[in-house]
């Protein structure tokens, strides 16, 4: 403590004695930031993609919390959607009051967002409208207008704002994943419940797999029993509201003896994932006389 002058480091995931060192193996699904600086988050993204890739398979997400001045979106909308640009990424934005007294601090932020993110048992159920408590509401000077949360939405940014009773609430969850490779514009994965669905169904199915074939013989038998296994799951999810159209990609689930390793079945697995309602547009006809 020599002055407050910078912010601690969270560090490297796969260095020991840094602070994700000590969470990588934690198989956690949320982890929560208290830092909101580019180069934190960066770690913190960094270690959410490894324990979430495909030979860890612990899908997470990382979580942070993000407070400025009204006048000043485009710093968070630099941040989410082109510094972060990531679907595990997520991040709750409010706008601090003009004169900063009632000021929730950004970590206060993180931890409310990501409760309501962990209050859910169903992944594809939209968090819109979850009330975040013990955030500050401010003044009318310092709320969002329309065009300011839709433009913070579509730039990787999940706003945080007023809702009727002074409470404040979620407008919508979504990643910081706003472009693809190309540099295009990509909506794929904006939507946080997206990949924490993925994530889910990916859970289930490996659970199934690994409790009905950890000691079998790969066969012809054991490949289509596999097959057999993996569309039970599908329909199972199917009416738990989670994939729709199982039938109609059933041919796509494809099990396979790997070409290089004799002891390995590789699993294709289409997975039409359920999206949540968050907008409903209304056409007036206008009819004039009798």
């Amino acid at each position: 403590m020599s002055g407050g002058a910078t912010d601690p480091v969270l560090g490297n995931y796969a260095t020991p004695g840094t602070a994700l060192n000590s969470v990588v193996a934690g198989g956690y699904t949320i982890y929560i930031s208290t830092l909101s600086d580019a180069t934190n988050l960066g770690s913190l993204k960094s270690m959410v993609e490894f324990v979430s890739g495909p030979t860890e398979q612990r899908g997470a997400i990382g979580v942070f919390g993000y407070t400025d001045k009204i006048g000043t979106l485009a710093n968070v909308e630099t941040l989410c959607g082109t510094t972060l640009n990531d679907g595990r990424m997520t991040g709750a934005y409010v706008a601090s009051p003009t004169d900063n007294i009632a000021k929730t601090e950004p970590f206060k932020v993180a931890a409310a967002y990501a409760a309501m993110l962990a209050s859910q048992s169903d992944p594809a159920v939209p968090y819109d409208g979850l009330v975040v408590s013990s955030v500050a509401t401010p003044s009318v000077a310092d709320r969002f207008t329309f065009t300011q949360k839709d433009s913070l939405l579509h730039s990787g940014v999940t706003p945080i704002a007023v809702v009727p009773g002074e409470d404040m609430a979620i407008v919508r969850a979504v990643s910081t994943y706003t472009t693809n490779s190309s540099g295009i514009p990509d909506p794929t994965l904006l939507d946080i419940n997206t990949i924490r669905t993925l994530d889910y169904v990916r859970t289930q199915v490996r659970t199934r797999l690994t409790n009905v074939f950890q000691r079998s013989k790969l066969n012809a038998r054991t490949i289509s029993l596999i097959r057999a296994e993996v569309l039970d799951v599908l329909y199972v999810l199917q009416a738990a509201q989670i994939v729709q159209n199982v039938a109609q990609y059933e041919s796509g689930v494809i099990v396979e003896q790997d070409l290089s390793d004799v002891t390995r079945v590789d699993v294709n697995i289409p997975s039409n994932i359920v999206s949540g309602l968050h907008v409903i547009a209304l056409v007036f006809n206008l009819i004039l006389g009798m």
